[in-house]
């Protein structure tokens, strides 16, 4: 696993993070969205954030890890279901610190601890080159619709099929 940041630490996040979860997504996207996509899209995928907080069920699904820096909560993402990271954000001024990669590390581990050998995402353009530099390879690449706003992904893949 990589070294975490000064002060940093990363932890199962808890139902009562969801706020700050929410935050963190929201950060993320208008932080770094705008280098990636228009500022229609960028709104609409903020606004995504919200299901965070209003869907009970949204943090019980799957494995979520919270990186919390000076007690705050600065990058999280979630393995859901064992074999798929879900979400991956870090907030600015966090990022591109090693903190996603640390939190990528610590879902990979907790997936093969589970018996997966072949991981999948759902990348953005913006953490496309993340994804590349742990060994993620495009599978395809697709459109998809938020709230009817088209959005540019890539599917990806690590590690061998069982």
């Amino acid at each position: 696993m990589n070294p975490l940041p000064n002060a940093a630490v990363i932890r199962r996040a808890l139902p009562g993070d969801a706020s700050a979860l929410a935050g963190v997504f929201r950060r993320a996207v208008q932080g770094y969205g705008s280098g990636a996509y228009d500022a229609e899209q960028v709104r609409v995928w903020a606004q995504s954030a919200g299901r965070l907080e209003t869907d009970a069920d949204a943090l019980a699904q799957g494995f979520t890890l919270l990186a919390e820096v000076a007690d705050e909560a600065a990058c999280f993402g979630r393995l859901f279901p064992d074999d798929h990271i879900d979400l991956l954000y870090c907030a600015p001024p966090h990022g591109r610190r090693g903190l996603a990669s640390a939190v990528l590390a610590a879902l990979e581990a907790e997936a093969h601890r589970r018996g997966h050998g072949r991981l999948s995402v759902d990348a953005s353009l913006v953490a496309r080159g993340l994804f590349e530099r742990h060994g993620y390879r495009v599978a395809a690449e697709e459109i998809v619709e938020l709230r009817g706003v088209p959005f540019r992904r890539f599917r990806m893949v690590k590690g061998a099929a069982p």
